[in-house]
């Protein structure tokens, strides 16, 4: 066991130290770049064989380890724990395969490009994202490994950071993305708060779990199950989800065939096969999983029957046959989910990296040996299915708009969080002065004397609080001019949110240190930046459009990318440790708490990212540049 604790531990090191030594080559010569991330995935190859082999020997073993311990007070832990058994294995061996060979083929097919190198770091970075998140050994592990997904899928859609399309979708995607992650969220504090520790996978599969902790709560048993689903359907492309996995397709070639294709897709399955036994017994869940399942199997495969790009038709099948994977799923059938992965995730790779050719292919061949003949394309759509033909066209011109998912998601999801945003048009430099911060000393007053007001401090303030931070959220997510205010809302509310879990018992003053730490460096870093900007470019400086400054201004947008992170908690920075002990501190009767709080989170993390792709990416504002056309 020893040995294959040792290889792992290397995979990962290997990983990190690549990825950092990776920022630091010089972007002037392709053959270096490309030489350095070959050889770093081919020696991770190395030392996942030689573990499998090891583990192979051993009988299949199953366990957990501790790699490292970051941070424990008390009873609250903070590890980096691995975990090894079938599965791990299965998405590990998978992701080695075919990062090795994305690699390979992207040193011809982005040969030139002017982000050569960048597409490299961010290929390395998603394959240390993508290993942490397989070896996971528990749920703070795999959450960091999920963001890391998230973020470099932002990175790798956006990469012609020049063009409109590419960093709306990206801004797009990672919008939907970070909804899925309420789930998790939400998810990870019930089972902490019903087991009062960071269990591990190894606990979770063992059958007393189950019976033991769960098995007298089928409301919260029910509870966590759903939540691990929405994130699971976010991730997978599952209805209603769907859409974003065309939109999605702007990135390069390779970077779809790695992520969207073969490979991040499938999270979401692993997300599940990791929470199995919590809700094997529950059969309304598993009978939601295979309608989730056929419903995205019919919308996908029409949709991918009309699509006029051949990656968003790829796109599509993938994320058919993963609705197929969630009916086998909850069937029980988890060794046919694990094959069915690999050879879904093989033969969309692929398919993506032979696309251009097959393309190129068929229209010479329509060109110089084909005939122009009338085709009703609706009338051949699904002839197979014998339905009567206005049945047959009313479902063309349905898959042709994807079924409208992305509409309906845009207007009852973020269109509803824009408008009570806008609502809450009240919020604003004066009101801020004169009413919320005020609230927010006297809450710091009433919380550091120790003032005594039985049911309304343990009850009513933390949801009062709570309601607050949400409100100051939503009015910076719809804040389109001052992008100062814009920032400052969101550490306000970061303020309340502190404020509203510290009534609830004893918080440590550490711990409130840590989280402020990372909130207040990221403001520090931001507006020191905006500052800058503002004195440069005073005219080009709100959320209303793209303004591209990443042109003249590099490493600003890499340091304010950064900050806003660092800002918005993301994993390993000090505010995302002081996020995960706020949620240890909230009980499990505050769901309504709990749910205020992670949209809290969700949507600055969104309106952060939001604020980076807007004064950063895009076309140049200024008309010395040259500039893509809006639709390219």
């Amino acid at each position: 066991m020893k040995w294959i604790q040792f290889f792992w531990t290397l995979i990962f090191i290997n990983q990190i130290i690549s990825f950092s030594i990776s920022l630091f080559i010089t972007e002037k010569k392709e053959k270096p770049i490309f030489n350095f991330a070959f050889f770093s995935i081919m020696l991770n190859n190395i030392f996942y064989f030689i573990a499998l082999i090891i583990w192979i020997y051993f009988g299949f073993s199953r366990f957990n380890f501790e790699l490292v311990k970051l941070y424990q007070h008390h009873h609250y832990l903070f590890n980096i724990e691995f975990f090894v058994d079938k599965v791990s294995m299965f998405f590990l061996l998978v992701g080695n395969l075919i990062t090795l060979m994305i690699v390979y083929f992207s040193r011809f097919y982005m040969h030139r490009e002017n982000g050569f190198k960048r597409f490299f770091n961010t290929i390395l970075f998603f394959h240390l994202a993508y290993s942490l998140t397989s070896m996971a050994g528990n749920f703070i592990t795999m959450f960091i490994g999920w963001e890391f997904l998230g973020v470099s899928s932002f990175l790798l859609i956006a990469f012609y950071r020049e063009r409109y399309l590419p960093v709306r979708n990206a801004v797009k995607v990672f919008s939907v993305y970070r909804i899925g992650d309420i789930g998790f969220i939400m998810g990870i504090w019930a089972v902490n708060q019903i087991v009062h520790q960071n269990i591990n996978f190894s606990i979770i599969t063992l059958p007393e779990f189950v019976k033991y902790y769960l098995s007298e709560m089928p409301f919260v048993e029910t509870l966590i199950a759903l939540c691990f689903l929405i994130a699971a359907v976010v991730k997978s492309a599952q209805f209603p989800f769907t859409y974003w996995i065309a939109r999605a397709m702007e990135g390069p070639t390779p970077s779809s065939a790695i992520f969207y294709g073969s490979l991040s897709i499938h999270m979401g399955l692993l997300l599940l096969l990791r929470t199995y036994y919590i809700w094997e017994e529950l059969y309304f869940t598993r009978m939601l999983f295979s309608l989730i399942g056929l419903i995205t199997i019919f919308i996908s495969s029409t949709s991918a029957r009309v699509q006029s790009g051949i990656k968003a038709q790829i796109a599509y099948s993938s994320a058919a046959q993963i609705g197929f994977m969630f009916i086998e799923l909850s069937f029980g059938w988890t060794n046919l989910v694990l094959i069915h992965f690999v050879s879904n995730a093989f033969l969309r790779t692929y398919q993506l990296l032979t696309s251009p050719s097959v393309a190129a292919y068929l229209m010479r061949k329509q060109m110089y040996f084909s005939k122009y003949q009338k085709n009703n394309t609706s009338a051949n759509f699904i002839s197979f299915l014998s339905l009567n033909p206005r049945l047959q066209h009313s479902i063309y011109v349905l898959a042709q708009k994807e079924f409208n998912m992305d509409f309906y998601v845009n207007k009852y999801v973020f269109g509803t969080l824009k408008l009570v945003g806008k609502r809450l048009r009240f919020i604003n430099v004066k009101s801020l002065l004169l009413l919320f911060i005020p609230i927010l000393i006297a809450g710091w007053i009433i919380k550091l004397m120790a003032i005594n007001i039985p049911f309304i401090k343990e009850e009513v303030l933390p949801m009062i609080m709570g309601i607050i931070a949400l409100m100051i959220t939503l009015r910076s997510y719809a804040e389109r001019y001052s992008v100062v205010l814009s920032l400052y809302l969101i550490v306000i509310s970061q303020l309340f949110v502190l404020l509203s879990v510290s009534f609830n018992e004893a918080y440590p003053f550490s711990s409130m240190l840590l989280y402020l730490s990372g909130i207040i460096l990221g403001l520090i870093i931001c507006s020191a930046i905006l500052l800058y900007l503002q004195d440069k470019e005073p005219a080009y400086l709100d959320l209303n459009k793209y303004y591209g400054h990443i042109y003249e201004y590099r490493w600003l947008g890499f340091v304010f990318l950064s900050g806003i992170l660092c800002m918005i908690g993301f994993p390993i920075t000090p505010t995302f440790i002081g996020e995960d002990i706020i949620l240890e501190h909230i009980h499990l009767h505050q769901f309504t708490l709990t749910f205020f709080i992670a949209f809290v989170y969700i949507i600055s993390g969104i309106q952060g990212i939001r604020m980076y792709a807007r004064i950063f990416l895009g076309p140049h504002i200024k008309q010395y540049h040259e500039v893509a056309i809006k639709s390219a």
